[in-house]
């Protein structure tokens, strides 16, 4: 009965209706889109892509999970640091992540950033941070909130 009931409310009687569409680059370089949870950002999102890399992937790598309770040894934690590395610097090769900084996601960042910095590779490595809004730091949402 309660379902029947909280399926009858439209969207508009519980919530302010706000066009949030909105994409650029933050301040550290990290390009964003933010959207309404109802719209299909895809569009957008390979557009901004195909801007800023020119072509589409040979591979898609996609790696989530291991946020909370996310432990690994130094020497396979070193290891999975040089192989994300490496792999992220071949061209034509995409990384889907989380974007937080926190568990996997940040030793993909963590491993991308260090082979770009020990590296001669001219190929910048595309990688991509997909989450929901509620899990974006508050300082960050703060700052997409305010674009």
């Amino acid at each position: 009965m309660l379902i029947k009931t909280l399926s009858a409310f439209a969207v508009a009687d519980l919530a302010d209706v706000t066009p949030i569409t909105v994409y650029g680059q933050l301040s550290n370089g990290a390009r964003f889109i933010r959207c309404d949870i109802e719209a299909n950002p895809f569009e957008t999102l390979a557009q901004l892509i195909l801007d800023d890399v020119g072509n589409t992937p040979k591979l898609i790598v996609s790696c989530y999970g291991g946020a909370a309770y996310f432990t690994m040894t130094d020497n396979l934690e070193r290891e999975f640091m040089n192989g994300i590395g490496h792999l992220a610097a071949t061209e034509g090769i995409w990384v889907l992540t989380t974007g937080l900084n926190s568990g996997v996601s940040r030793l993909i960042g963590h491993g991308i950033h260090r082979n770009k910095l020990l590296s001669n590779n001219k190929w910048k490595p595309v990688v991509i941070g997909m989450n929901s809004w509620g899990t974006i730091a508050e300082d960050t949402r703060s700052s997409l909130s305010s674009k």
